[in-house]
């Protein structure tokens, strides 16, 4: 399981559009860097911030929801690049 910062997710109700985005990626990127390093944590975090698809104040709460949608985002990264990949 990742294991989450403690976040003030109170600062969120203060934030509209990008600016709630990109404190959700700040809180969020060190720990999926950590275990996805450089290549996957980018590409790993602007997939959870689709705002429409996951729960901000969860995802900063809730360590289980937390890793549920990492290892979701991740999995889809790696059906795509298989997907991508010509048959031997």
């Amino acid at each position: 399981m990742l294991n989450l910062p403690q976040i003030d997710v109170g600062q969120l109700d203060q934030l509209q559009g990008d600016a709630r985005r990109t404190f959700v990626g700040n809180n969020i990127y060190e720990t999926i860097q950590g275990v996805f390093g450089d290549e996957l944590a980018p590409i790993i975090t602007g997939t959870l911030l689709d705002e429409n698809v996951v729960d901000f104040k969860r995802l900063l709460s809730d360590n289980q929801y937390f890793t549920g949608r990492v290892h979701e985002a991740h999995q889809l990264l790696v059906n795509a690049k298989h997907q991508g990949q010509p048959a031997e």
